[in-house]
């Protein structure tokens, strides 16, 4: 009998947000951090994977999606600036998610060709 594998499976979040912010990498794990801490933020695996604008793709573990959502609905600020994220769809793949939503996607990196650099 074969072992199953102990990889882990993601789902993938499109994730729409209006408002101004200098980084939304840092306001999606940030307000998933203020929600849930640090040890459900760790739980949860969620990660920003691609940023567009007025949409991001967030991966979290199977199983998490709806916690990660919850916290991503009670996001109203982020530095002082008014912003509001909602989630759009749910994907097991970021290859479907980026084709239904026409995200043009970097061959290179797996995701989108505009990402945020970090300093």
């Amino acid at each position: 009998m074969m072992r199953s594998s102990l990889r882990d499976n993601f789902r993938y979040l499109l994730v729409e947000y209006d408002g101004k912010t200098t980084d939304v990498r840092l306001a999606v794990t940030g307000e998933i951090e203020r929600y849930l801490g640090v040890l459900g933020r760790y739980e949860t695996g969620a990660k920003v994977v691609a940023v567009e604008e007025g949409k991001a793709v967030v991966r979290v573990l199977r199983g998490q999606e709806k916690r990660v959502c919850a916290g991503l609905a009670l996001v109203n600020n982020e530095e002082g600036s008014g912003i509001r994220m909602r989630v759009l769809r749910i994907s097991g793949t970021i290859a479907a998610l980026c084709k239904k939503e026409g995200i043009k996607r970097s061959k290179k990196t797996g995701t989108d060709s505009t990402r945020v650099k970090r300093k």
